[in-house]
């Protein structure tokens, strides 16, 4: 800072520097001394908790107040977001979390966050953790491993989900099937050597678990009309829609 006989001395010598200067040299924007809250000759810019403002054609030092999203801040935003947040000067929630109040937002275990919707909605049920949509994991249910969005069995076999709701892995098993013709009606009665009452086959539809053919049957001509399990037992009911006569070879 200048002492009184120094600004006396510029007062007398008529040079009139630029706001943020106390003293300048050669012309009014080359500070050789810093008006209050600004650093570093000759230009002198604000101090890091204050930024310039524009207040009747001339540039002032004003307090710097950083918004709760920012670690540090200049005028035009944050510098450094808060933790929690990324891409400054906006600094936006990370992902699968969710702007409420200034704050960032989580939703429950087994949610995710939808932007579109702007909800939390609830992952598929092998995942226990999942972002952007509802099948893409990132953490498995159970003893399901992750590979890349995918949960899947340790040993390569196929994982179903039980009434209780716990995530099992089936590897190949042994099935026989036997044809039963009651009633002008037939039924496909396939044994497992699992039980399957346990397995909630609401969220399995059967005609996505089993390809059904029969050899000289035109395919149009028949269908799966009812499923029930017995234990080990998958019994399938069949309706014709229309009569067929099969060819003999």
């Amino acid at each position: 800072m200048l002492s009184s006989t120094e600004k006396l001395i510029m007062f007398f010598l008529r040079l009139d520097c630029s706001p943020q200067c106390d003293s300048c040299s050669g012309d009014a924007d080359s500070c050789t001394n810093c008006s209050e809250g600004r650093v570093s000759p000759p230009d002198c810019s604000c101090d890091s908790q204050y930024y310039d403002l524009t207040t009747s054609n001339y540039l002032t030092c004003t307090t710097l107040s950083c918004s709760s999203k920012c670690n540090t801040c200049s005028s035009s935003g944050c510098t450094e977001c808060a933790d929690g947040r990324i891409n400054p000067p906006s600094c936006t929630c990370i992902s699968n979390t969710y702007e409420v109040n200034s704050a960032c937002a989580s939703c429950p275990l087994h949610y995710y966050y939808n932007s579109t919707s702007l909800s939390c909605e609830k992952c598929e049920s092998h995942c226990d953790e999942c972002v952007g949509s509802n099948v893409y994991c990132t953490k498995c249910a159970g003893d399901l491993r992750l590979v890349g969005s995918e949960c899947v069995c340790p040993d390569n076999g196929t994982y179903f989900i039980t009434t209780s709701g716990e995530i099992i892995c089936i590897e190949g098993m042994d099935v026989t099937l036997s044809v039963i013709l009651q009633d002008q009606t037939y039924s496909l009665v396939f044994q497992f050597e699992n039980q399957l009452d346990n397995i909630d086959f609401t969220l399995y539809p059967i005609d996505t678990l089993i390809y059904l053919y029969i050899q000289q049957v035109p395919s149009e001509t028949y269908k799966i009309s009812s499923s029930t399990v017995e234990g080990s037992k998958l019994i399938l009911t069949l309706s014709f829609t229309q009569s067929f006569s099969a060819s003999g070879g």
